[in-house]
């Protein structure tokens, strides 16, 4: 899943961007590893790659199932 957010940094400076994680909060520990506070974070509207045909995950499912899923 994608998340948009709004953080800041180290210096104090807003940063915007996409943060893909499983769940809201890790997109957060993502963010404050690396050194980022969040502002806000919301579900992006914008699909991930691969999300139409279930992505890795749907693909490695279908392997994984053989061809069941």
């Amino acid at each position: 899943m994608r998340f948009d957010y709004v953080a800041l940094d180290s210096t104090g400076t807003s940063q915007r961007g996409v943060e893909e994680a499983l769940a809201e909060a890790d997109a957060v520990g993502q963010l404050l590893r690396r050194g980022l506070t969040p502002l806000s974070l919301r579900p992006s509207r914008a699909a991930a790659p691969g999300s139409a045909s279930g992505g890795t995950l749907g693909a490695w499912r279908r392997r994984d199932s053989g061809g069941r899923v």
